[in-house]
């Protein structure tokens, strides 16, 4: 475990929210933004990636049918900015998205600290590196698309990841960014409750106000930013919806099991995408 300081603007001033799982939430006073404080060190994270007990290559394989539905929609989003040749995806786990993506015409590839999923991912055509933008080195303004789905709040130095990403991405290239919203209903309503607080792997929390600050510190212009929904299966709704109200056991055992397999399209508004371009 770590002690930090706001990893957005490196003050040391906190306010105590709530304890999830016997980790501390936090709120920045001089910026506002939730994060986790003490949290894994990015080698015991790593670790755990690697080991599938956080973000398991398992459940991405599970649900890549309601992926692939989800993932087509967000190409749509980038194709209506850019149409380009190369496409990095930041925590690409096994692949899915850039499958798609490969589909489309897009020459695909794909980064990821969890080793394990190298095989998934080539057998997709996917040119796939092990690790991190620190250990990777790709040539300057080389891609015309960087995505990073549901990882920003994952990695422990996101200015870091975005001055990186910045040198790889082309002039007038974009950032396709999906990330949970802090200040949405859900999260305040539910607090400690909310499906999208997980501390052992979600290091940071932020909002439409703290992501704005970011980007624009480190050279993007935001182009597009709304609250985003996903395609899912009954069944991982009931099961992520386990944690929110503990009626859901009971209407799990009731439900159909077709009617589980069943996939749906669900906004629940406490996700934000942004497109941002590089200026």
């Amino acid at each position: 475990m770590e002690t930090i300081v706001c990893p957005l603007c490196k003050e040391s001033e906190l306010e105590v929210l709530f304890y999830k799982d016997k980790f501390r939430v936090v709120r920045c006073k001089k910026c506002s933004l939730m994060y986790i404080n003490p949290r894994l060190t990015k080698k015991e994270s790593h670790a755990l990636y690697n080991k599938n007990i956080i973000s398991p290559m398992q459940y991405y394989e599970e649900t890549r049918h309601e992926d692939r539905i989800t993932f087509k929609e967000r190409l749509k989003k980038i194709e209506k900015r850019v149409r380009g040749k190369r496409m990095l995806d930041i925590g690409c786990n096994t692949g899915t998205f850039l499958g798609v993506a490969k589909e489309a015409g897009w020459g695909c590839y794909g980064v990821d600290v969890n080793k394990g999923v190298r095989k998934e991912c080539e057998k997709k055509g996917i040119s796939f590196f092990h690790g991190t933008l620190d250990t990777i080195k790709f040539k300057k303004n080389f891609f015309d698309v960087i995505i990073m789905n549901d990882l920003i709040e994952h990695v422990h130095d996101p200015r870091k990841l975005l001055q990186q990403a910045r040198k790889i991405l082309k002039q007038e290239g974009i950032i396709f960014m999906v990330t949970p919203d802090a200040e949405s209903y859900a999260a305040r309503f539910l607090k400690r409750r909310w499906p999208h607080l997980k501390p052992n792997e979600h290091l940071m929390y932020f909002s439409k106000r703290t992501l704005k600050k970011l980007l624009k510190e480190e050279g993007f212009t935001i182009v597009r930013m709304n609250h985003i929904g996903r395609w899912r299966r009954v069944e991982t709704i009931v099961h992520k919806g386990r944690g929110v109200w503990g009626g859901m056991e009971m209407i799990e055992k009731i439900i159909p099991s077709k009617l589980m397999k069943v996939n749906i399209s669900c906004n629940f508004y406490d996700e934000l995408y942004v497109i941002a371009l590089k200026i």
